[in-house]
């Protein structure tokens, strides 16, 4: 049987470290998630994490150059230094415990040339879920940024694969994402 604890109560009860604890939360939770649970999950985690420090930095900047600071606002600094701090936290140990849960229940083959009907090639990433051996329709998505880092792992990309499904009633689709990137030398 599985325990319900979470990290806190099993890094006191196993005497873990908090982010041995959070590592077997995670599995354990997220291992017992069906895919389109586990996207929306992800989804809810993924914070965008330069809106969190513009927040701080605004609260900071509001103080600049001030002798004395109201309550008021010495809540909203810590708070939102607390925010800020907290998701860069949760981000850092979440990150790689996503791309794990990603491998677990995804093929990902990444840098797919795709030759166009003009003789052009684009790079693709394509997503499939393992659960899946049938043919499955096809999610595209386009970007005309050419980040060598724009993949599954780092972007809005992975949302899209992981999502798509949701909207779908029982289909399980692959998803080739062009991500404008070239194609690496053969």
């Amino acid at each position: 049987m599985k325990s319900s604890q979470g990290p806190g109560a099993r890094q006191i009860g196993d005497g873990l470290s908090f982010e041995d604890a959070f590592r077997k939360s995670f599995r354990e939770v997220f291992g017992a998630l069906d895919d389109r649970t586990s996207a929306l999950v992800i989804r809810a985690l993924g914070v965008f994490q330069s809106a969190l420090q513009q927040d701080l930095n605004r609260s900071l900047e509001r103080q600049k150059d001030k002798p004395t600071i109201s309550m008021s606002d010495a809540l909203a600094l810590v708070r939102a230094y607390q925010i800020e701090q907290s998701y860069k936290g949760l981000s850092d140990l979440a990150g790689p415990l996503i791309a794990e849960d990603d491998h677990r229940r995804y093929l990902i083959d990444e840098d797919v040339r795709v030759k166009t009907p003009d003789g052009a090639t684009i790079c693709g990433l394509v997503v499939r879920p393992r659960s899946v051996k049938a043919r499955l329709p096809a999610l595209l998505a386009f970007t005309i940024y050419a980040d060598s880092d724009l993949t599954l792992d780092s972007s809005s990309n992975r949302d899209d694969a992981r999502l798509f499904p949701i909207a779908q009633a029982e289909a399980e689709p692959a998803s080739l994402d062009i991500v404008g990137r070239r194609a690496k030398a053969a």
